[in-house]
């Protein structure tokens, strides 16, 4: 049990930092800067940021790019839930066919039913 919640914050923790990151650098101006630097150091922190930056100021999921790089040895567990938890988290936010959730569903190991109940409440709210 205490392990489980040492885990929960630490996510919680790291995954506010990056969000912070991607909310204090992202721009939609800056979208080729952050390209360019994100790609050039190719860290998994850099490809949450870069990502998260394209999902949120240019609405712009490249699901192709995600699925290949988390795959990758280098990207932890931890950077991987955090890549999903973006992704629900855009998916909840903008309008998603069934076609889309089910590439998703397919790509990144999202449940199609967790993509639906976060787009079904951010519409009730």
């Amino acid at each position: 049990m205490s392990r489980m919640i040492f885990w929960n914050i630490n996510f919680s923790i790291v995954f506010n930092y990056v969000e912070k990151i991607i909310k204090s650098l992202g721009s939609d101006k800056l979208i080729d800067i952050v390209e360019e630097i994100c790609d050039r150091i190719n860290t998994p922190a850099t490809v949450l940021v870069k990502h998260g930056i394209l999902m949120w100021y240019n609405k712009n999921l490249q699901l192709d790019n995600i699925s290949e790089r988390i795959k990758e040895s280098d990207f932890a567990e931890i950077s991987k839930k955090m890549m999903r938890y973006l992704v629900v988290n855009y998916a909840s936010m903008h309008i998603i066919d069934f076609k889309e959730r089910q590439k998703i569903e397919a790509k990144l190991g999202i449940p199609s039913q967790r993509l639906l109940i976060q787009s079904i409440k951010k519409s009730n709210e």
